[in-house]
């Protein structure tokens, strides 16, 4: 089945939730602008897996995790495959917003070795 935005969003969970609502809902906005292929690319650059599961859900439940990060406003988005995490500055603009996870996801994904 091809990723839709509103099943990708499905499974994500936004931490902290409070004090966020306009990135909340500007990330949101971000992914319903994504095609397919962007889609496939957010999930590879969280998760190390590019698609989901036939039933369109993680494994056991689990969700990603999309933490806004303050203070890093110069930073574009990071992600922590292994706990799937992305951390996200708090950026006050959706078009800024947008280009930076683009941006992220498209760069060739470092593998750490430690």
């Amino acid at each position: 089945a091809e990723l839709t935005p509103e099943v990708v969003i499905a499974n994500l969970e936004f931490t902290p939730n409070y004090g966020y609502a306009k990135q909340i809902q500007m990330f949101r906005g971000v992914l319903e602008d994504f095609n397919a292929e962007e889609l496939s690319m957010f999930l590879r650059f969280a998760t190390g897996i590019g698609r989901l599961p036939s039933n369109r859900r993680f494994p056991r439940g689990q969700k990603l995790k999309i933490r806004f990060m303050p203070d890093q406003l110069d930073h574009l988005p990071s992600a922590h495959t292994c706990f799937w995490v992305v951390d996200v500055p708090p950026y006050e603009d959706a078009t800024e917003m947008g280009q930076k996870l683009r941006q992220a996801v498209a760069a060739p994904q470092p593998f750490a070795l430690s």
